[in-house]
């Protein structure tokens, strides 16, 4: 399997950015998507920046994309699009996640005269259509930095973290949540879940995690186990 990894020659994303790219894979084709370390988001002055993602599997393919966490700076406003297009047996497994710079305001700054020290907001939409353009999964999410402060337990508490793991997979899904689970449940610094998707097209995994770090290797141990019983072989970790 064929890796690629993404990378920007600026310091990260800023106010009017709006990034696009598009992936096609060739039938039985298999690539790992990764991206050589953070997206930084910086403050988007009460504008916002964009990144979006089409990527369209043909019959039998495979594709993993799994980018580093997102990292909001204070008064960072960030849209994020992910798009999938799948073809018969085309199998996807797609990861989203973020983490907010200083939420617990340990650090003081100033913009424009006003305290601004959390950032504005992150909107996330993931949309993933089969061959007839019939939904298999369209999740999406609008968190704003108030929220963040109000650490309200309903929504994330504690955590400075959060992320999602995506599995389109028709069968097997006993094993691999057993997996999952056994994994999740003891994994220290978060809290976190695995559950079948809806019309059993595949699963998915929430975290919350304290912070970026516990965050990053939540994702790349549940890739582990993932790779595992999909391909029945330990796989080598990514360098970066």
């Amino acid at each position: 399997m064929i890796t690629l990894y993404l990378q920007s020659s600026s310091g990260g994303l800023y106010r009017g950015d709006d990034l696009t790219m598009n992936v096609e894979l060739n039938s039985r084709a298999q690539v790992h998507l990764t991206t050589q370390a953070s997206t930084i988001v910086h403050h988007t002055r009460g504008g916002e920046a964009k990144q979006s993602l089409v990527l369209s599997l043909a019959t039998g393919s495979y594709c993993e994309y799994i980018p580093d966490s997102t990292i909001l700076f204070s008064g960072a406003s960030f849209y994020s699009r992910i798009r999938a297009n799948l073809s018969p047996g085309a199998r996807l497994l797609l990861a989203d996640s973020f983490s907010w710079h200083d939420p617990q305001l340990t650090a003081a700054s100033t913009c424009g005269g006003e305290p601004d020290l959390v950032f504005t907001r992150y909107h996330s939409d993931i949309e993933i259509y089969d061959s007839g353009g019939n939904a298999l999964v369209l999740d999406r999410l609008r968190l704003d930095g108030e929220t963040v402060l109000a650490k309200n337990c309903g929504i994330h508490d504690r955590y400075k973290a959060q992320g999602s793991l995506i599995l389109i997979q028709p069968d097997s899904h006993e094993p691999i949540l057993h997996a999952l689970r056994e994994l999740l449940c003891e994994f220290p610094g978060s809290y976190a879940g695995a559950s079948v998707l809806p019309q059993s097209c595949g699963i998915l995994i929430r975290f919350l995690a304290e912070d970026g770090v516990v965050l990053r290797r939540l994702i790349t141990q549940c890739w582990i186990v993932l790779r595992q019983i999909l391909f029945s072989g330990m796989p080598s970790i990514r360098r970066k």
